[in-house]
Parts: structure tokens; C-alpha cells; sequence
């Protein structure tokens, strides 16, 4: 799904014990052309938008992902808290993915 990110933070995963795979990519300009800002991902918690701050979280510039998938049984990967983004610059576009395990 497309999430429109801007300077307010935005939920793009809600926390799911379930989850074994997401991806959060930063459309490219070439794609949209008015994503020249950064996005801060925060897991767990709502990041700031400011690059010295302690609860930044993770950066991403435009054409950048964050992918984590279970690779094995046990695998403390993806994380499964709360996924949450905010922008320095207003209307910023991700595209964000998650799988969830089947019940078997």
C-alpha cells in the first residue's frame, strides 16, 4: 500500500505477532518527483524529524528500503512492534508491504 508520509508521524504497520516479512521503500524521484526529503522510521515508538536526535530512528533518502524476513524457525526477525514514519518535508510517498504467517 502507498502511505503519503509528511512532518506529523504516521503508523505504517501496527504491531503484529504474526508478521514474518515487511518492506518500506522510499519511491524514487524518478517515480515521484517531489520526494527529495528524508523519512525517519521509528520502531516501537513515534521518531522525530530531526537527524540529532536521539529518537530519529532509522533515516531513509528517496530510492531507500528496509526489508526484514523470517528466515527460519525461531528467527527474531521481522520485528513486530509498531513500524511508524515521519518526514522532514511534507508529502513524501513509501510504499509499504507486510506478510503474515498462515495458520497452519
Amino acid at each position: 500500500m502507498r502511505i503519503t508520509v509528511s512532518t506529523t508521524p504516521v503508523l505504517l504497520l501496527d504491531y503484529n505477532a504474526k508478521r514474518r516479512y515487511f518492506l518500506i521503500q522510499f519511491i524514487s524521484t524518478s517515480i515521484d518527483a517531489g520526494n527529495t526529503g528524508i523519512i525517519f522510521v521509528g520502531r516501537g515508538q513515534q521518531p522525530t524529524a530531526n537527524i540529532n536526535s536521539n529518537n530519529a530512528g532509522e533515516m531513509m533518502t528517496q530510492g531507500s528500503a528496509i526489508e526484514e524476513i523470517k528466515s527460519f524457525e525461531g528467527d527474531p526477525r521481522p520485528f513486530k512492534g509498531a513500524l511508524w514514519a515521519v518526514s522532514d518535508t511534507a508529502s513524501q510517498e513509501l510504499e509499504v508491504q507486510e506478510d503474515v504467517e498462515k495458520n497452519q
